[in-house]
């Protein structure tokens, strides 16, 4: 049985829990080390890209180009990415097009260029005027195009339309990495670097949108339950409601500790769903300690599937 959304269906779950182990893998990445924000940003977008091609998936087949009849006719990258924000709700679209990170992208300077645009082969010193121009053009239009929302909210479809033809253009540029023919180009790099930290909240921000908003989720099995020991840590406003989580469920240090394994138990638990819960995501991490991980994870309410954040055990002793 699957759910008000396309991404509930059973017949996605295998497709779902790869989207989720990516952001997971994003989410845990070391912000010391350095180029973090790169191999975090690259590990979104190949959970977007599994998350676009799911959804392509379930959508009626394109007929063949009249030149190859007997060719199935395929969607491109960019319209497969397009249909992924316009399957989410109209508010979660408004949303998204006036979440900060988005704002600050449009207004980004100097405008990001396309690396694979003709004349980018060059170190960025040497480019002329009309390659930077030919170059940033997604980027120009995505910024036209969001002003133009922004003063009258309208629009909603072409803006996202070039919002995310910008943002893939961000990451054919680091899959490109520093590379010219003269050699590495350490102000490419630098560029991507600086791109990278401000596109990563709006790939964390379409990503929640898209999965309905797990941030405002918490899958809690342990002493943060109501009528628990560690209830009043959960500060804010909200709802609960049973689910099962799927997993081992053991005590470590006289303390329950979960590892999410599909081919594991039902692990009865309590979802609690507020607006405010990022307010408090920090506190409740510090609350948790080093030997637990936020992550995202699959969880079931009457034989519906969704996605929220559970503490899972990362220490030892498993």
């Amino acid at each position: 049985m699957g759910g008000d959304h396309w991404w509930q269906s059973p017949s996605l779950r295998d497709g779902l829990l790869v989207v989720l182990d990516l952001i997971n893998d994003a989410r845990a990445a070391p912000r010391r080390r350095a180029g973090w924000e790169l191999a975090a940003c690259a590990d979104y977008f190949r959970a977007l890209n599994q998350l676009a091609n799911c959804l392509d998936g379930t959508m009626p087949p394109l007929s063949p180009h009249p030149d190859r009849p007997n060719a199935p006719g395929r969607r491109t990258e960019s319209i497969k990415h397009q249909n992924l924000l316009l399957e989410m709700t109209a508010a979660n679209q408004r949303g998204l097009l006036g979440h900060p990170a988005v704002a600050a992208f449009a207004r980004f300077e100097p405008l990001v260029l396309d690396h694979g645009s003709p004349g980018m082969s060059q170190r960025i010193a040497d480019l002329t005027e009309p390659v930077v121009h030919g170059a940033s053009r997604q980027h120009r239009e995505f910024r036209d195009s969001w002003l133009r929302w922004d003063e009258r909210k309208s629009g909603t479809a072409q803006t996202l339309n070039k919002l995310i033809r910008a943002v893939l253009v961000v990451r054919n540029n680091i899959q490109h990495g520093e590379k010219t023919p003269s050699g590495p180009d350490v102000q490419r790099r630098e560029r991507n670097q600086a791109v990278g930290r401000l596109v990563l909240p709006i790939l964390e921000a379409i990503v929640d949108a898209v999965l309905v908003r797990p941030s405002h989720r918490l899958a809690a099995y342990g002493t943060l339950r109501p009528a628990q020991p560690n209830q009043d840590e959960v500060s804010v406003a909200g709802d609960w409601t049973e689910i099962t989580l799927t997993g081992w469920l053991r005590n470590q240090s006289s303390s329950p500790a979960f590892e999410a394994d599909v081919s594991g138990q039902r692990v009865p638990a309590a979802l609690f769903t507020s607006a405010e819960l990022p307010t408090i995501w920090p506190r409740l991490d510090d609350f948790e300690g080093r030997n637990y991980e936020r992550r995202l994870g699959l969880y079931e309410c009457e034989g519906i599937v969704g996605v929220a954040n559970v503490y899972e055990w990362v220490g030892e002793n498993w």
